[in-house]
């Protein structure tokens, strides 16, 4: 196994990240272009067709009312005029010769100079008073009795001398127009609420047209895996916006394959050209080492020499497995993991390693080998600053499974989190190549997880804290384990 180190520091909470569950990139992209997106656009356009009906609603209400105010006004007078046309004075009394219909007589009251009533049926309740103190008016008036009548006084001068010998009052009974315009206003909100839904309907239907493409590249993409390096959209010609993107998308998916492919091949070929002198190192240390006459300490160096080619040799190998998987095909369990790491810690001198719980019936997306080599160095970057102890706890949440890996060693550092993680970066009391965690984290980014290093918050002494994310498929409860021995 290969190690790294971190400095000192104490154990606190997993980051968050490491600790909550990954959205699922599928129901993300579904929910991002097939629901939200759809919601805000509908969501505009019901909000802008309601503030322009509601504008319309009122733009109607009020002429309807200015109308119904002209239409009245335009009655009264009407009505005024006919009665005053058939006032004439006989014998010193005004006398009306004649009305023209009978509906008028019924909303026409015409008084005298006195104050009495001439012509028309005496009202009743509010409806008289009003007409009575209208009755003595020396001017042209108005008024309304409870939104129901709308009244209008004329005086009228009907000898030489110009004084009122008579004043007309007529009435117009408002509730044919409030029915109106009560209809008129039930109509404009029923018109109103067809137009949103309609709106809305047709929002929805261009938008599920519009983005019928988008959906079907989010789910050709869903298929795709990290190794599918010849996919592509292949929506034909561009011929609109969303055709056009999906073509720059497969011109930037070629260029990223390209990049990919040359990197595996680079990877492939360093891994190879630095094993065969790897090997000569080895074999030449251990030749070495075996002089009987080679004092003990150069014989202590050359056992640190193999041990460092072994570091490497893992290294090289990790890097050759991911050039040639891209480390996304594949399946594991939690225990088929643990079960040769803690085998291999259980037979090195130092701390061991105490298994607390291990969730059952999960599977690892990600194969064995590598999910080993993910862990690895952690398992042993822990064994070898560990004072006593090494608690190794998995934990399933949701779609991810987590190792967090923790010693009683002089932990990491706020200032080394990062670091530690920057390849050839060794810590103060670190031995190794620096090579152990870059190459886990590496190894778990590969597989859709990573590798968090947990620094202490405060300054008393505790332990490291790694843990490492993967993707998982729960298939059961958790249980915990008996402990291993």
């Amino acid at each position: 196994m290969t190690t790294d180190s971190h400095p000192g520091g104490a154990p606190q909470a997993a980051p968050d990240h490491a600790s909550s569950e990954a959205p699922e990139t599928s129901s993300g992209v579904g929910l991002i272009l097939g629901s939200r997106l759809r919601q805000q656009v509908v969501g505009t356009t019901v909000a802008l067709t309601l503030i322009a009906m509601a504008a319309l609603t009122l733009l109607v209400h009020e002429v309807l009312a200015s109308t119904v105010e002209g239409d009245v006004s335009g009655l009264l007078q009407d009505r005024a005029d006919a009665v005053t046309s058939t006032l004439i004075v006989r014998d010193g009394q005004v006398v009306a010769q004649e009305t023209p219909t009978e509906t008028l007589d019924r909303s026409t009251w015409v008084y005298d100079d006195t104050g009495r009533l001439v012509e028309g049926a005496p009202a009743e309740g509010a409806l008289r008073r009003t007409v009575e103190e209208l009755s003595t008016s020396q001017q042209r008036s108005t008024a309304s009795v409870d939104d129901e009548y709308r009244l209008l006084a004329v005086p009228v001068q009907l000898g030489a001398a110009g004084e009122v010998s008579a004043v007309v009052v007529v009435a117009v009974n408002l509730a044919p127009y409030e029915r109106t315009e009560h209809y008129a206003l039930l109509v404009t909100l029923a018109l109103g609420f067809v137009v949103v839904l309609g709106s809305a309907g047709v929002a929805a239907w261009s938008l599920h047209r519009a983005l019928k493409p988008v959906s079907l590249m989010a789910a050709r993409a869903r298929e795709w895996s990290e190794q599918d390096l010849d996919r592509r959209f292949a929506l034909g010609e561009p011929n609109d916006e969303i055709s056009s993107l999906a073509t720059t998308f497969d011109t930037l998916l070629g260029r990223v394959a390209e990049v990919i492919r040359s990197e595996q091949r680079l990877s492939q070929e360093m891994a190879h050209e630095l094993r065969t002198p790897l090997t000569t190192v080895r074999a030449e240390a251990e030749i070495a080492a075996l002089h009987p006459d080679l004092p003990e300490e150069p014989r202590a160096a050359l056992t640190r020499i193999v041990a460092a080619c072994d570091t490497m040799s893992d290294a090289i190998t990790a890097l050759m497995d991911l050039a040639r998987t891209g480390g996304v095909v594949g399946r594991s369990t939690p225990g088929d993991v643990l079960a040769p790491l803690l085998e291999e810690s259980q037979l090195r001198p130092g701390a061991r390693v105490t298994v607390t719980s291990v969730p059952d019936g999960v599977l690892i997306a990600g194969p064995l080998d590598l999910v080993q080599r993910a862990l690895s160095p952690l398992l042993d970057n822990a064994v070898r600053h560990a004072a006593s102890r090494v608690t190794l706890r998995v934990v399933a949440r949701g779609a991810l499974v987590e190792f967090h890996v923790e010693d009683d060693g002089p932990g990491v550092e706020p200032g080394e989190v990062e670091r530690l993680f920057v390849p050839g970066h060794r810590g103060a009391t670190s031995d190794g190549a620096g090579l152990g965690l870059p190459l886990a984290r590496r190894v778990a980014r590969s597989l859709g997880g990573d590798v968090e290093a947990v620094a202490r918050l405060d300054s008393r002494p505790g332990g490291g804290h790694f843990v490492l994310t993967l993707p998982s498929v729960p298939k059961g409860p958790a249980r915990s384990p008996e402990q291993p021995e």
